[in-house]
């Protein structure tokens, strides 16, 4: 449900035919919500076996260390409305659906029960797709064949996914970054003994990382041992959720069915409806949404993987860093492609501008506007102290002095022409970095970051990691769907 939300913001701010739509939204943006759980199912038994005894205890401890290879099969459908207003206006609801499908193999480890030791796993995606249709426009999204290997790393309560050939665009990070991870999923057990009618309550903080929120503040979620057949214990969980999710506030309510496997140790199957309400953010819209999700897992003998890296964990960076974690972005209108840190949404992408913000834990640091210049004719180029003449006199009476002027060469060969200026709008500090970026081939874009100034120290040197990666993509190949002959598994799996 989260990514789908996330996705849905992609289709409305990229798609030719979104203006009507855009304006509903206010200009706001970005539909941030989450696929939430799934089903797993494994039949390790045929026929129904008899119910235990109801004063039996039964150890509801998962199994760690390296796990069993498992398929993975996800179904969502999402059904609801999107929320959005300008400052002082009556918020604008948008009818939305979804549906989307997930597979792959995964390979996973994990290092204890409680939710802050480390999970570790890899995973390949045979398939991972969603088509949402929000006011009328329908948009798809999937996973390119060129990033269908994903590390998952959960430490200290905080999951981070990333592919292994390079960085993920946002959308296809969206599409795969799961609540309720098949990885992590047994944090749902209470690592201990129950009896048949037992309940047991569930830490806020393992909450917070199975369902991908920054923090839950309070609930009242308990699961439920009903009954035991042969070795699958029957389980039911149920309750609200008061979280937040970016900064944002989120209530949910949670209705949920699930096994686990006594022989194998891992939850087998899960089944949950969960119905959310969410306030507007500075990037994202509020929502009432419902989700309900399938997720079949089956386990494979390490023998059947072949022709793949998907042996072991061995020879794959498992452990999340600064650029692993970075974000591509394209914009096949203006010609150019960038690599930024996961903080920047995108808010608008039109043919003359591209909109991004920043935004840390629910507050806006900074925005970003992108413009495709015309090509200037070889060699002539823009000087610099034509461009800072330039940004005086675009700010006009905003303008009060420039901190910073500087000419450079990227590491991509492009010259950078950076002017950095301080003033007042409304009374209000601010300051902007303004950039021209060119080549040898006549190619130009200029970017402006406009951040407050209590802001700046946050901000850092954003502006200068944005820059190192800038480039245009007129000779950068497409990305393709082509399908890879690399095999997993050697038999079918059925769909969830």
């Amino acid at each position: 449900m989260f990514f789908v939300m996330k996705l849905m913001c992609g289709a409305l701010i990229r798609n030719p035919i979104v203006g009507s739509c855009y304006q509903k939204l206010g200009g706001e943006s970005c539909l941030t919500a989450w696929i939430g759980g799934g089903i797993l199912l494994v039949s390790f038994y045929s026929g129904v076996v008899p119910t235990e005894a109801a004063d039996s205890k039964y150890m509801l401890r998962p199994k760690t260390e390296l796990r069993q290879p498992t398929d993975v099969r996800i179904r969502l459908n999402v059904t609801g409305e999107l929320m959005t207003a300008n400052s002082g206006q009556k918020a604008v609801k948008l009818p939305i659906t979804a549906s989307a499908q997930l597979a792959y193999s995964e390979i996973s480890r994990v290092f204890g029960v409680d939710h802050q030791d480390q999970v570790q796993a890899v995973r390949w995606y045979d398939r991972a797709a969603v088509e949402m249709r929000v006011d009328g426009i329908t948009h798809r999204v999937q996973l390119s064949d060129q990033r269908r290997m994903v590390v998952y790393h959960s430490g200290n309560a905080h999951a981070e996914l990333f592919a292994v050939s390079g960085p993920l665009s946002r959308d296809e990070l969206d599409l795969i970054d799961v609540p309720l991870s098949s990885a992590v999923i047994d944090r749902l057990l209470p690592n201990e003994e129950i009896k048949i009618g037992e309940n047991w309550s569930h830490e806020a903080m393992a909450l917070a990382d199975l369902l991908r929120l920054d923090v839950v503040h309070e609930t009242d979620a308990k699961s439920k041992l009903v009954r035991v057949e042969g070795d699958q214990a029957k389980i039911e969980l149920n309750g609200r959720i008061d979280g937040s999710i970016h900064g944002v506030s989120t209530e949910m309510k949670l209705v949920a069915k699930y096994t686990f496997d006594l022989q194998s140790r891992r939850i087998v199957w899960l089944a949950i409806d969960i119905g959310e309400q969410r306030a507007i953010g500075h990037a994202s819209p509020g929502m009432q949404v419902t989700a309900r999700i399938r997720l079949k897992i089956i386990p494979f003998d390490p023998t059947e993987i072949r022709d793949t890296e998907l042996i072991d964990l061995a020879g794959i960076e498992l452990n999340p860093q600064e650029k692993n974690l970075l974000l591509r972005y394209r914009s096949l209108r203006g010609g150019y492609q960038i690599y930024h840190d996961r903080s920047w949404q995108v808010m608008l992408d039109r043919d003359d501008v591209t909109v991004m913000r920043m935004v840390q834990n629910g507050d806006l640091i900074a925005q970003c506007n992108v413009s495709k210049l015309s090509d200037s004719p070889v060699g002539k180029r823009r000087q610099l102290n034509e461009f800072q003449e330039n940004v005086r006199s675009g700010l006009g009476k905003s303008f009060e002095q420039f901190v910073e002027v500087d000419q450079h060469e990227s590491e991509l060969g492009l010259r950078i022409l950076r002017v950095v200026a301080v003033g007042k709008v409304e009374d209000l500090p601010i300051q902007w970095i303004y950039c021209h970026v060119s080549n040898d081939l006549g190619q130009q874009a200029s970017y402006v970051f406009t951040i407050e100034s209590k802001l700046v120290a946050k901000f850092g040197a954003a502006d200068r990691a944005f820059s190192s990666s800038f480039d245009f993509v007129d000779n950068l190949p497409e990305m393709t769907n082509k399908a890879r002959s690399t095999v997993i598994s050697k038999r079918p799996v059925p769909d969830a």
